[in-house]
């Protein structure tokens, strides 16, 4: 046998191991998008369901993997469970990472929460140390009309 044939053999079980990892992967993702839509579903209003199912769909894609989807979806569950807005950022504070995901996270939360818009000024304000200016606080005026919109339509939906 010569070196260079067993140089390709080397390569395309090397390539072929790649694949088969990258096809393993790729499922797992696919895994973790049906749990992250079905949360999410779970926690968000009912009308919102469409907009999360393609959020996660996106972001799953993304340099994070993922990661992010995860992370919001404790800090929504966790308003959801009950938890002061006040706790889920001291929680939230705690366990921060880089700045530019933190706000990927906490306008997630923001938006697709039901406590979302309380716990995104208060993010911005005791955490992030930042002046909410007018285009922000019209941002988080859009998200309290589209969370009051959905709260009178899952009322009407049930009596």
């Amino acid at each position: 046998m010569k070196v260079s044939d067993s140089i390709l053999r080397i390569y395309y079980e090397n390539l072929r191991r790649i694949e088969e990892e990258n096809r393993r992967r790729e499922e797992r993702k696919q895994e973790k998008v049906k749990i992250w839509k079905s949360k999410g579903n779970a926690l968000v209003f009912p009308d919102q369901v469409g907009a999360w199912e393609v959020y996660v769909d996106n972001r799953a894609r993304d340099m994070f993997d993922g990661a992010d989807i995860e992370d919001a979806l404790s800090v929504m569950q966790a308003l959801e469970d009950g938890v002061s807005v006040t706790d889920a950022v001291q929680v939230f504070a705690d366990s921060r990472n880089d700045r530019s995901y933190d706000k990927i996270i906490a306008q997630t939360v923001g938006y697709f929460s039901k406590q979302g818009v309380e716990f995104l000024k208060k993010i911005y304000e005791d955490v992030f140390k930042e002046n909410l200016g007018e285009p922000f606080m019209n941002f988080l005026n859009q998200i309290e009309h589209k969370n009051q919109v959905s709260l009178e339509n899952l009322q009407k939906a049930s009596g």
